[in-house]
């Protein structure tokens, strides 16, 4: 993976925020303009490489609290390896609603957890990720990047 520079890490990440004050009608609802600055400039600090700084962008996007601004990584980025199924928030907890033909036995299955981690640990690792607008929402986005894992 090609190596950035801090000279091309500051250059995007000022890009990133000009588009983003240019576009978004109020970018700075739920969090100040000086607080996004910092937190995304000290995230993005010895970041040597475009995946980490899509996950720190990623990051500081969700401190937005808007679903409609984030940052899809592509595959290019974050390889294109998924699990093999796909988990909906249903009442209580992720289900497993989708899967190849053999793990169909599991449909319907609860999610406790993945390559050793709890369901409560995904959830605030990939909360990190993704906008934060309600609980609705939050869950939406958690079911569908839990089954990415690159992130």
């Amino acid at each position: 993976m090609k190596s950035l520079s801090e000279e091309s890490v500051r250059q995007d990440i000022h890009e990133l925020q000009r588009q983003l004050e240019q576009i978004h009608p109020n970018p700075y609802k739920y969090v100040s303009q000086n607080k996004f600055t910092k937190i995304l400039y000290e995230n993005a600090n010895g970041v040597k490489n475009i995946k980490s700084l899509g996950l720190v962008i990623m990051a500081s996007l969700s401190m937005l609290n808007d679903g409609h601004t984030y940052l899809g990584l592509s595959d290019d980025v974050l390889g294109t390896k998924n699990y093999m199924f796909k988990f909906e928030f249903l009442d209580n907890g992720y289900y497993l609603t989708r899967s190849s033909e053999t793990l169909s036995s599991y449909l319907g299955s609860k999610l406790i957890g993945l390559n050793d981690f709890n369901i409560a640990t995904l959830e605030s690792k990939v909360k990190k990720l993704i906008p934060q607008e309600n609980e609705v929402s939050t869950q939406y986005y958690l079911s569908s990047k839990i089954v990415e894992p690159s992130i």
